[in-house]
Order: C-alpha cells, then sequence, then structure tokens
C-alpha cells in the first residue's frame, strides 16, 4: 500500500512540475509576444538603437523557451497518453496553455515575417539610393574630367 501511495504522490508532482512548465511556456510567449510588438513600432520608426536593445531581449527569452522546451521533451512524446490522465480541471488548463502558446508563436512568427519584409524592402531602398549617388558622384567626376571644370576654371567666376 505504502508503495502504491508513493507512485500516487511522484505522479502528482510529475503532473504538477509538467503543468508549471506549461504556464511558464506560456508566460515565456507572452514576454516574447509583447518584445514582438516593440520590435514593430521600432522597425516602422527605423529606430536602430533600441530595436537592438529589443533583439537582446528576445534572445534571452528565447533561450528560457528552449531550456522550457527541452525539459517538456519526454512529455511531449507521451502528450496523448499524458493529457488523458489529467482531471477534468487540469487536463482543460493544460489544453489553454497549449493552444495560448501556439497562438501566441504563431502571431510572433508572422509579425517577424511583416518584419524582415519591412527590413528588406528598406535595405533595397537604401542600396538602390547609394547606388544613385555613387553615380551622380561619378558622373560629376567625369564631366569635370571631361570639360576641365574646376572652381578656378569656372566661366561664371571672375580670376
Amino acid at each position: 500500500m505504502n508503495g502504491k501511495r508513493h507512485g500516487v504522490v511522484e505522479r502528482r508532482a510529475a503532473i504538477d512540475r509538467v503543468m508549471s512548465l506549461l504556464r511558464r511556456q506560456d508566460d515565456l510567449f507572452e514576454r516574447l509576444e509583447a518584445l514582438s510588438l516593440r520590435q514593430r513600432n521600432l522597425v516602422s520608426e527605423d529606430d536602430t538603437t533600441p530595436l537592438l536593445d529589443v533583439l537582446v531581449q528576445r534572445k534571452r527569452v528565447v533561450g528560457e523557451l528552449s531550456a522550457v522546451h527541452e525539459s517538456l521533451a519526454a512529455v511531449r512524446r507521451v502528450w496523448s497518453r499524458f493529457r488523458e490522465g489529467l482531471e477534468g480541471e487540469q487536463r482543460g488548463e493544460a489544453d489553454r496553455l497549449v493552444a495560448s502558446s501556439a497562438a501566441r508563436l504563431s502571431r510572433v512568427l508572422e509579425q517577424d515575417e511583416r518584419d524582415t519584409h519591412v527590413l528588406s524592402v528598406r535595405r533595397r531602398v537604401t542600396a538602390t539610393a547609394l547606388s544613385a549617388a555613387r553615380a551622380t558622384g561619378e558622373a560629376i567626376s567625369v564631366y569635370r574630367s571631361a570639360t576641365g571644370a574646376t572652381a578656378a576654371g569656372r566661366l561664371d567666376e571672375a580670376q
């Protein structure tokens, strides 16, 4: 009987640990989503210094998420069976946490794709502008060389 009770206690402890990890995972995805929204504003405003800070914070959160993900690896392999072993209220909470985490991740990924697109377009526009400026500079140099136009040789300047 004592062995059976010990098994029940271990099972409850395992369930509590998994539920705690699921809550932690959802909290981290919530933080990641908030950072993603902050990132969107900074990308829109082209404010690079705070954007770099946000990216550093996101990296930390992703590191924490990776640790939680690793801790849940064994449970993921037997999720259906584990889930069925939960009591009704726990099962509902687990389902809500998993769904919430998945939805948050999806929104973060979608926003990251949009931000990547905005940054890519901005980079192309900047490259085009730099190329045009370079071409203009080259044209001016060629014009000066071909015409001998210098400050000392300008016709509109009295010598």
